[in-house]
């Protein structure tokens, strides 16, 4: 790994562990073991460092949800894979946490908003592949346009990983992998419930996909 790419890891975890507001030029340099003039040298610019930390953290996660599917040719089980994919595993999950700081910013910057409809654009497509193929298969009766319940389930997604990040007392991460598969189950004509902190399919849609 060479010097920048390790700023950028360094930088990283200090965002994680002490969030946006608490993101200093002097502490990224305590914990890499530099000088600020060395992070200067390669980001003059804090802002910019900040931005390729999203980027990283972004197609990161993309990977992440894209490898899990790998291999998974059954629609019902893609399903499954994919919404369990999309949850921080705990309030300690890193990944989920680094993009929930960030996506902040994009209220009040354009380019931040930008990389943040990518990433939400991504996640719909693999959810829209993977309903897709279920009403090609026949084993999804989609009671919604397909491309309304991929936006939907990603929506959620994120709205639920905040309160497994904040600790809600009711929403830790198998309960909201739940909410999540009711209504991906309500949108696709299948049933999915949690058996042993894992989802399964209780049954299936039989009618003639729309």
């Amino acid at each position: 790994m060479n010097r920048k790419a390790q700023l950028q890891s360094t930088a990283e975890r200090e965002l994680v562990a002490h969030g946006l507001r608490s993101f200093k030029l002097k502490g990224i340099a305590s914990a890499a073991g530099v000088t600020p003039a060395a992070i200067l040298y390669h980001y003059p610019d804090i802002d910019v460092l900040v931005q390729e930390i999203y980027e990283e953290a972004s197609q990161r996660w993309h990977r992440h949800r894209l490898d899990t599917l790998d291999g998974v040719s059954d629609p019902v089980a893609a399903l499954i894979t994919l919404i369990e994919s999309g949850m921080p595993t705990s309030p300690a999950d890193a990944s989920v946490r680094l993009l929930c700081e960030l996506e902040g910013i994009s209220v009040r910057d354009p380019g931040y908003a930008s990389l943040m409809q990518q990433l939400f654009d991504a996640q719909v497509s693999l959810y829209q592949d993977v309903l897709e193929n279920g009403v090609r298969s026949g084993q999804f009766i989609m009671h919604i346009p397909v491309i309304d319940a991929a936006r939907s389930l990603v929506a959620l997604e994120d709205s639920l990983s905040y309160y497994i990040l904040n600790q809600h007392p009711e929403l830790d991460a198998p309960a909201c992998v739940a909410i999540v598969a009711n209504a991906a189950g309500a949108f696709a004509g299948v049933a999915l419930r949690m058996v042993e902190g894992s989802l399964r399919l209780e049954g299936e849609g039989t009618a003639a996909a729309r």
